[in-house]
């Protein structure tokens, strides 16, 4: 880390500096977390909510886990693997700062 540069400056330069192959390796790696991770939690809700048994207080907190990491599913790793391929933000700054700024990046 440069210590003359911000850690946004930073961030970047590492980004742009990616070989190819590892590019397409975070990328691929990144979707199929992101698919895993949204089929598998609405498979869950929908599990829960069609079976009377499963229907319990304990399982309420735990759909309420599912439906927030799908939203994330959906919502931000898009963005995550938007940036990974094209080395900087696809949509907006602002997704892109909040979601650095949510992963503790110094």
């Amino acid at each position: 880390m440069n210590n003359n540069l911000t850690w946004k400056e930073d961030l970047a330069t590492e980004l742009s500096n990616r070989a190819s192959s590892l590019v397409i390796v975070e990328s691929s790696l990144m979707v199929l977390i992101n698919l895993i991770s949204a089929v598998g939690n609405i498979t869950l809700c929908y599990v829960i909510y069609k079976t009377p048994s499963l229907q319990t207080r304990t399982n309420t907190y735990i759909i309420a886990l599912a439906v927030s990491d799908t939203l994330m599913a959906l919502m931000v790793m898009p963005l995550t693997v938007g940036v990974l391929i094209h080395d900087t933000s696809v949509l907006f700054v602002l997704p892109c700062t909040l979601n650095c700024s949510a992963r503790n990046v110094p």
